[in-house]
């Protein structure tokens, strides 16, 4: 199974470099997650008996094979074309004998054969194909769904974090680089912190016993790193930077695997919506991009729409729906779908920028701005709920602890503000940053919390612990 997952994974970046249809990839990333439910010990035990052994023979593809037999210059859309062409007619073979209608069947109606069948014919039958044993193999998941179990060493705690019992656990320096609003996140499934900063580089931590060690660092950006978003199955993470650029990068190496150019200023965030399977990024420059996975590798344009003020952060608060802050204290609330960008509605929320903007649930967003104010609002209408003025300081980030009503604050002052959303209440002032708290990020397993630092002379990572 690990030669299996290790193949998977070769074939993957293979694709990912030579641009074959977004069908493919959405299979192969399918297919990793087949190996890693495998490998957790679960099984599919509604799975048809045939289905293991051809998924085997489609990880074990030569696919690498050729691409060396093929010229110099990969980039050139004849050797993508031909390479797509002969790795698609290998897949066809397996495939037909995975899903319902078969191949044959379809190339018929359009009165071709697979001997004959055009090089377009044969990417859009492989894609649709791919496409389908996917969606099926989803299901299959889906349906036979069940918990890993976890070891004793790394058991996620059960009960609900209370803010008013943390204390510091440990600091550790974030290699002289400030950490980005939005550049420290915790890939559950991987059990890796992934931060980032003002140097341009991605770091992936690994937490042992509530402490950070480093596991790997690799320069992805020339400029800062505002943002990380997880992929589908947290193979890959997405970056936003100061440098216009949209960077995704596989988990395992930290390689860039694919850059999106089509900001033309600083990006400032960038989220992935799994049900869309979108990836978001907005920006100075005032755009709002939309770049569908399934397109990607196709060089498609994403569906984009441009505002005249820079835009700071966006918030995924329920598929499809995201809510965008901007530099004048608007917020913008847009729904996408079947590569449709709408515009629903704009409400004014504060007089200066959007400093931290998160959803407390699928209607409710809370934000911040320098007005030194914690204001929430309906996303449906714009109408604001509440407003508290319980902390004294410029809030630059913000986390909503799980399962709670309670929220954590960074500070432009240093302190971390332990917060009740339903009452207002200040619960707790926890302090450790010399500097602006930069970033907040939630760890299930111990219920710990990180907090990013920057503009200080340290620029630590701090991890609290209940």
């Amino acid at each position: 199974l690990l030669i299996y997952r290790k193949n998977l994974m070769e074939i993957r970046d293979d694709v990912l470099r030579c641009k074959i249809h977004g069908g493919v990839i959405r299979l192969i990333c399918t297919l990793e997650r087949c190996a890693d439910r495998l490998l957790c010990g679960e099984c599919l035990t509604s799975a048809p008996a045939h289905y293991l052994p051809h998924l085997r023979l489609i990880a074990d593809l030569d696919f690498s094979t050729l691409i060396e037999q093929t010229p110099e210059n990969l980039q050139r859309l004849a050797t993508i074309d031909a390479i797509s062409y002969q790795f698609e007619k290998l897949l066809i073979g397996h495939l037909q004998r995975l899903i319902s209608v078969p191949l044959e069947n379809r190339l018929v109606e359009h009165g071709s054969s697979l001997k004959s069948a055009s090089k377009k014919q044969v990417h859009s039958l492989t894609s649709g194909a791919c496409l389908d044993l996917a969606s099926q193999l989803e299901r299959l998941l889906d349906s036979n769904r069940v918990p890993a179990v976890n070891s004793s060493s790394q058991r996620v705690r059960a009960d609900v974090p209370d803010p008013t019992k943390y204390k510091l656990r440990c600091s550790t320096a974030h290699k002289d680089c400030n950490v980005g609003q939005k550049a420290l996140i915790f890939l559950d499934q991987r059990n890796l912190v992934a931060s980032a900063g003002s140097n341009g580089n991605v770091m992936l931590w690994r937490i042992i016993n509530s402490n950070l060690e480093v596991v790997s660092s690799q320069k992805a950006h020339n400029s800062f790193v505002n943002a990380i978003t997880p992929l589908d199955g947290q193979r890959a993470i997405a970056t936003a930077s100061d440098d216009g650029t949209v960077k995704v990068l596989t988990v395992d190496s930290l390689a860039v695997v694919l850059t999106l150019h089509r900001h033309t200023r600083e990006v400032r965030d960038v989220v992935y919506d799994g049900e869309v399977r979108t990836i978001v990024s907005v920006g100075e420059d005032g755009q709002f991009n939309c770049w569908s996975v399934d397109t990607l590798l196709l060089d498609l344009e994403p569906i984009s729409r441009t505002f005249t003020e820079g835009l700071r952060l966006v918030e995924r608060f329920a598929p499809g729906r995201f809510a965008v802050g901007d530099k004048v204290g608007c917020v913008h609330i847009l729904c996408y779908s079947k590569r449709q960008l709408v515009l629903e509605r704009t409400f004014r929320a504060f007089n200066r920028p959007i400093k931290s903007l998160i959803s407390a649930d699928a209607r409710t967003l809370v934000m911040t701005s320098l007005e030194e104010s914690i204001r929430v609002f309906d996303a449906n209408d714009g109408r604001r709920l509440n407003e508290f003025t319980a902390i004294h300081s410029p809030v630059m980030s913000a986390l909503k602890l799980p399962g709670t009503d309670f929220f954590l604050f960074g500070g432009d002052n240093g302190v971390v503000y332990a917060v009740d959303l339903k009452s207002g209440a200040l619960l707790r002032e926890l302090t450790g940053h010399l500097a602006t708290v930069s970033a907040l990020t939630f760890v299930p397993v111990g219920n710990l919390i990180l907090s990013g630092g920057a503009w200080d002379n340290n620029k630590l990572l701090l991890v609290w612990e209940p």
